[in-house]
């Protein structure tokens, strides 16, 4: 009888997972329809690691850092996790952005709080987000809440409430698959951005791991990163990347100490030049 239930749970595991992933090309689908304004709240990668390999962080980012990649990154991970993260693109202070992030991790289930920022005097962004996320066997579900606010100088300050959805499957001890999808109720997208993306890892050589992302946002081309970390040491990471939309060069590096770890990764744009994204994660 005991046999029976879990073959049925798993069945029914299986099931979930394929519908989220139908659903996932679905709603790719639906934001290939373009739109004729750019949105205020466009994705804003953060976090050295993901930056490392070309900002491909969809399916293997965990922990605090991973809140800002995908919610199902919650239900993996460390005990507890603090993160934060500096990135000023193209060496221009106005266009910096800071990240803060806490996740907790109890059994299968994980709870996590974000802050993020962005802007300059006369124009600012704030994201703050809860996240809950659930592991059940190898697939873990997370669901965001976030609330978006744009403050523009003699102009009432606007806000609004939107949630995003993601899912992460480890389909062998090696290999990750993972998707999300922001704004999940395409509120006001013309100003509040909706997208999405759909990543995979893959350990196929001891220490070596292959990562390839693919994102879409509403009005804008489908872009596609990828990239490869490796570990000489237990206490260093290397990584290479390249991305498109906008097409980039990348590499990184972390260093890990016991419980914390520091990461670095630089951004070459062909015309814009170079940007530097910084991460610090502390983790028990």
């Amino acid at each position: 009888m005991k046999a029976q239930n879990n073959k049925q749970i798993k069945n029914i595991i299986c099931k979930a997972i394929i519908y989220i992933w139908l659903y996932a090309l679905w709603f790719f689908v639906i934001l290939s329809y373009p739109l004729c304004l750019h949105a205020a709240f466009e994705f804003q990668p953060v976090g050295a690691k993901a930056a490392g390999v070309g900002d491909a962080g969809t399916a293997l980012t965990t922990g605090a850092e991973g809140l800002f990649w995908n919610p199902a990154a919650v239900a993996w991970g460390s005990r507890m996790s603090l993160f934060c993260g500096y990135d000023r693109p193209f060496g221009m202070t106005t266009l910096s952005t800071q990240a803060l992030g806490m996740a907790l991790h109890l059994n299968h289930h994980g709870l996590g709080f974000t802050y993020q920022g962005y802007g300059f005097s006369l124009y600012k962004e704030r994201r703050f987000g809860c996240t809950y996320g659930l592991r059940i066997s190898q697939a873990g579900l997370g669901i965001a809440v976030r609330t978006l606010q744009m403050a523009l100088r003699n102009e009432p300050n606007r806000q609004w409430v939107v949630f995003d959805i993601g899912l992460r499957v480890n389909i062998h001890p090696h290999i990750h698959i993972g998707a999300v999808a922001w704004n999940m109720g395409g509120k006001q997208v013309a100003i509040l951005g909706q997208g999405g993306a759909v990543g995979i890892a893959a350990t196929t050589i001891p220490h070596i791991t292959v990562l390839i992302d693919i994102q879409k946002e509403a009005g804008l081309p489908t872009g596609a990163s990828g990239g490869i970390t490796y570990m000489p040491a237990s206490q260093l990471t290397l990584r290479v990347g390249i991305g498109s939309r906008p097409e980039r060069l990348t590499a990184g590096t972390g260093i890990h100490l016991k419980h914390i770890t520091l990461d670095y990764a630089v951004i070459y744009h062909a015309v814009l030049g170079l940007s530097h994204r910084v991460g610090f994660e502390w983790a028990w």
